[in-house]
């Protein structure tokens, strides 16, 4: 959240987020983050029944600040998404809007979307959000916040839909990867969670410090138990995607170790595991995998024996239309 009650000001965060020049006419200040780099798309995402002008950055967050009379308001909700590198950035555009338009503008909620590409190639997307639904009319917005947005069912039900939408635009675009919104431990797997940290903020003041050195010691408890138990690894890489590469187990390794010593036994006690099957110069999958795409082609061939249900072709072709396939896709 953002609030008045922590010091904080809309226009500054969406300054700083849009990399733009804001002026806040209630504190009477100009934020101005124009030399920002790293921002690679900006919108101001409307409902219907909004008018056109409140899609002027300055104009919107100036009327939100003007339409909270707390000391202590609440001005903005922030969402911070992940976005999938697999993606091009057009991809991801579509992907942030429909997800936009499926949770916020759908139901009233104005929302400031700008898409960040850091430099440690992280694309990510920063969802301002305003605190009251837009009723239109004279009235503008809501006269009360809906509080079930400040639940942490709100929550869960966003990282679901952010799960679907992305896995769905993932498949469509012909990739294999897909995400999951649950928690290791309702995945069973038995690693333990990172806390998130700025790679420029380490050693800044002693709280960084200490979380980053917490850090360190969950990667190095994680490469432990990897080591110990190379299937960890295995279940997790393999169901965000069925078939990966050695430069994957690299990259999951790079996460969950601590020097070279123990990246180099993670990699190795993955490598050797006996549920992994090489099916190509570099590239691996997994002997459960193999049982369940065998599963699903048997009853594939099994089901194209019967002629009770076809498709004409003219569905077939506008349901193509509609998606952007691969060649294999296309014959399947």
């Amino acid at each position: 959240m953002i609030s008045r009650g922590k010091g904080q000001s809309a226009l500054a965060a969406a300054a700083y987020r849009s990399a733009s020049i804001l002026r806040d006419e209630r504190l009477g200040l100009t934020f101005s983050y124009e030399g920002k780099r790293g921002v690679a798309h900006s919108e101001i995402m409307l409902p219907e029944n909004a008018p056109a002008e409140l899609s002027d950055r300055t104009k919107l967050w100036n009327e939100i600040e003007a339409n909270e009379k707390r000391k202590d308001s609440q001005v903005a909700r922030e969402i911070r998404i992940a976005l999938p590198v697999e993606l091009t950035r057009e991809q991801q555009i579509d992907l942030v809007r429909d997800f936009v338009e499926e949770n916020f503008t759908g139901r009233g909620i104005i929302a400031d979307v700008n898409i960040h590409e850091a430099k440690e190639h992280n694309p990510h997307a920063h969802i301002m959000l305003a605190t009251r639904e837009f009723i239109g009319g004279k009235f503008g917005f809501a006269p009360f916040k809906d509080t079930e947005l400040n639940k942490k069912t709100a929550l869960f039900e966003w990282r679901k839909s952010w799960e679907l939408m992305a896995n769905n635009h993932l498949g469509m675009t012909g990739h294999d990867v897909r995400i999951d919104s649950r928690s290791y431990a309702d995945r069973g797997i038995e690693l333990v969670p990172q806390n998130k940290i700025g790679t420029a903020l380490h050693w800044r003041n002693t709280d960084t410090s200490e979380r980053h050195a917490d850090h360190i010691r969950i990667m190095r408890e994680n490469g432990r138990k990897i080591i110990a138990d190379p299937d960890i690894a295995l279940k997790y890489i393999s169901r965000q995607q069925s078939y990966f590469t050695e430069r994957d187990i690299q990259q999951f390794a790079n996460r969950h170790s601590v020097g070279v010593k123990q990246f180099d036994e993670v990699c190795n006690a993955v490598l050797s595991h006996p549920n992994i099957a090489r099916i190509g110069e570099g590239k691996y999958t997994t002997w459960e995998t193999i049982r369940q795409e065998r599963r699903m082609i048997d009853s594939a061939e099994d089901l194209s024996e019967h002629k009770l249900h076809n498709v004409k072709d003219r569905h077939i072709r506008k349901a193509e239309k509609k998606r952007t396939l691969t060649p294999d896709q296309e014959k399947a």
